[in-house]
């Protein structure tokens, strides 16, 4: 396979499943939150209670059923477990395009009060300097990343 398609795959997978297990966390401590809730109103008011926790018992095999189809399907994407020093490379390498991305996203008016707080505290616009060093080495990092995926074409 080429090594640019084995890298765009590789990266894919990587970041839906950090994003799938974030969200994964999310959704099951807002579940959970609810049945404590439920447990606490069922305990001090009236059993009876327990009967709004069926709905949210279905949410639950929900969430699981669809948790377990986007593994599989990340897993189609990416079938063979990453290494230690694949796992650093793409952590690296997704974490200067979050920070891009973010960066992006910035307003003019935020990026100049995040401007103002870096001199305010590290005596240098830190931020400035980051997204331009990342930008210019994003190429350089992409085509280190594929070293770890096979040869380069």
């Amino acid at each position: 396979m080429n090594a640019r398609v084995a890298t765009g795959k590789a990266l894919t997978a990587y970041v839906a499943h950090k994003a799938l297990n974030t969200l994964s966390i999310f959704i099951y401590g807002c579940i959970l939150l609810i049945f404590v809730l439920i447990a606490c109103l069922a305990y001090y008011l009236s059993a009876w209670w327990w009967v709004v926790a069926i709905p949210f018992v279905l949410l639950l095999l929900v969430v699981f059923a669809l948790h377990f189809l986007l593994i599989r399907l990340i897993k189609l994407i990416h079938r063979h477990p990453f290494t230690a020093a694949q796992r650093k490379a793409l952590r690296t390498f997704s974490d200067k395009l979050i920070h891009l991305n973010d960066v992006r996203s910035f307003t003019p008016a935020f990026l100049a009060l995040r401007s103002l707080y870096d001199v305010l505290r590290h005596r240098d616009v830190t931020t400035i300097k980051s997204i331009i060093s990342d930008s210019k080495s994003l190429r350089s990092d992409f085509h280190e990343l594929e070293k770890f995926f096979g040869t380069t074409s």
